[in-house]
């Protein structure tokens, strides 16, 4: 973090503006993933700043618009967030030559689908979500999305039979070998979540375990990275209560324990 900030002054003294909202992009990303979400904030209103004086490709843009709406849709801001996500919708949808731009429109459709349906407009939130689901089938990160939070909101509602039949969905659109390194994580959420939903709600032991142990190798392969050591002690955590109230073999509950503590406490000596 320190040698972009140094870098960053350097390119903004020499208005290098590419180059400066590049590296405040970076920074937004290194404060999400230690929680430290007014900073991130403060990254992106700054690279919008510079990138509203010119000199800045649209696709940047675009990237703080959409992580903005991200910023505020998990603040619960939801009219903030509707009004970034509206501007990508708005731009993309006439524009034809935006890297990723399946990506972007797909996302910002299924976040315009769930706010909607947190504020009971529920014509317009199944529009939108038919929009993301059909972008999904070009963008394999819209469609694992899609499938892990409309889950999520499922699951918060109480309606268990759907948010497994989505989870189920989302794994089964990629397989569980999957392991293209942009979106195997989101389909590690996914694999957690029905685990989870094995475990604790409609009991499986071994789908459960055979799930768990589908992802433990790749999962392990991540532990240089904060998200990937969060993922981690989420499963070590699981695996505890899978031999705690499944099992009943209360080592290997206290084992998975215990494992789970060691990545807590790396995780804190890195936040």
């Amino acid at each position: 973090t320190q040698l972009l900030n140094n870098s960053l002054k350097i390119f903004n003294k020499n208005r290098q503006k590419k180059i400066v909202v590049s590296i405040l992009l970076k920074l937004r990303k290194i404060a999400s993933l230690l929680n430290q979400d007014e900073v991130a904030l403060n990254y992106l209103q700054s690279a919008m700043g510079v990138a509203k004086s010119g000199e800045v490709k649209i696709e940047f843009i675009i990237k703080i618009q959409y992580y903005l709406g991200k910023w505020f849709y998990k603040s619960e801001k939801f009219d903030e967030a509707l009004s970034h996500f509206n501007i990508i919708v708005n731009f993309l949808e006439k524009e034809e030559t935006i890297p990723d731009k399946d990506e972007f429109l797909g996302m910002a459709y299924l976040y315009l689908g769930l706010i909607n349906l947190k504020q009971d407009k529920l014509a317009q939130s199944k529009n939108y979500f038919k929009k993301a689901f059909q972008l999904g089938n070009s963008s394999i990160k819209v469609k694992l999305n899609y499938h892990l939070k409309r889950a999520k909101n499922y699951k918060s509602k109480d309606n268990l039979s759907q948010a497994q039949k989505s989870l189920r969905t989302g794994i089964e659109a990629v397989g569980l070998d999957y392991d293209e390194k942009k979106n195997a994580p989101i389909l590690f959420d996914l694999v957690l979540e029905l685990a989870e939903f094995y475990i604790h709600h409609r009991v499986d032991s071994k789908k459960a375990l055979y799930l768990m142990k589908k992802i433990e190798k790749r999962l392990y392969l991540n532990l240089k990275e904060i998200s990937g050591i969060r993922r981690a002690i989420r499963w070590n955590l699981l695996m505890c209560d899978y031999f705690d109230i499944l099992a009943n073999d209360s080592n290997n509950s206290t084992h998975y324990y215990k494992q789970s503590q060691i990545l807590i406490n790396q995780l804190k000596k890195i936040g």
